[in-house]
């Protein structure tokens, strides 16, 4: 009988509270979000480039596109994560040196698709070999440590950042 009466205060109680409780308030409003924003056209492409970048970054490494304004191109960095770095590693430098190719051909292909698709007036002028810079980055020995330049993407040729 005690079990069945605790449940029934329990049930009481619960109910009790939710008929006391007030819906809260939306924190960001219908109006605000249907509001027209105006964007310059960097904006946009670098809007453009960072979902481009979340897209192709898995867990193994992280990819970064941003417009380099100083170089009137477009830069990518690329942290590779220490587990695939050790792998490259011991894979040795010419496979190595595919891979990363092969990842910076696929990043310059989803790109020119990206200007293909939303930016045409751009891709018309763009040029993969001159306008696509990147790096890619392995974890430094020390944990603390910033990561460390492990190779230069630039005329569609990887250039290794030191030589070991």
């Amino acid at each position: 009988m005690v079990p069945r009466l605790l449940r029934l205060w329990h049930v009481l109680c619960i109910g009790a509270l939710c008929l006391a409780a007030t819906p809260a308030p939306a924190v960001i409003s219908a109006d605000l979000l249907s509001q027209s924003r105006t964007v310059t056209g960097a904006q946009w492409l670098d809007l453009h480039l960072r979902l481009l970048g979340l897209e192709l970054t898995y867990p193994a490494y992280r990819v970064h596109l941003v417009i380099d304004e100083q170089r009137q191109a477009i830069r990518f960095d690329f942290w590779i994560s220490s587990p695939l770095a050790r792998h490259l590693n011991e894979a040795g430098r010419r496979e190595t040196q595919r891979v990363l190719s092969y990842h910076a051909g696929g990043i310059r292909d989803q790109l020119q698709e990206l200007l293909d698709q939303h930016f045409p007036d751009i891709a018309g002028d763009f040029d993969a070999e001159v306008d696509l810079i990147g790096t890619f980055y392995s974890p430094a020995e020390q944990v603390q440590a910033p990561p460390v330049p492990w190779a230069n993407w630039e005329k569609n040729e990887l250039d290794w950042a030191s030589e070991e």
